[in-house]
């Protein structure tokens, strides 16, 4: 089974803004490409475990669902808190 990885996935997630870049990587950019990463690795657990039929993969795949959404509003509220997002 390959993942195939979105283009520009990595540029958002982890690239660091440099001086010959002409584009700057901003917080919300971080947060949506860690986002998309997360519902990746969420989409290959329900393949996995329809595919070798092991129901327990679908409640990890549900607490990972429930655990990234709350990474997510953790991060955001950091954010928000440091004034790196008005």
């Amino acid at each position: 089974m390959s993942i195939v990885q979105p283009q520009g996935m990595s540029k958002r997630t982890w690239s660091f803004p440099s001086r010959s870049s002409s584009w700057v990587t901003l917080p919300e950019d971080r947060m949506i490409g860690l986002n998309l990463a997360a519902s990746q690795v969420l989409a290959v657990l329900v393949v996995m475990a329809v595919r070798i039929e092991r129901p327990l993969y679908l409640d990890v795949a549900l607490v990972y669902a429930i655990l990234g959404f709350l990474g997510v509003l953790a991060v955001a509220r950091s954010f928000f808190k440091k004034g790196a997002i008005r």
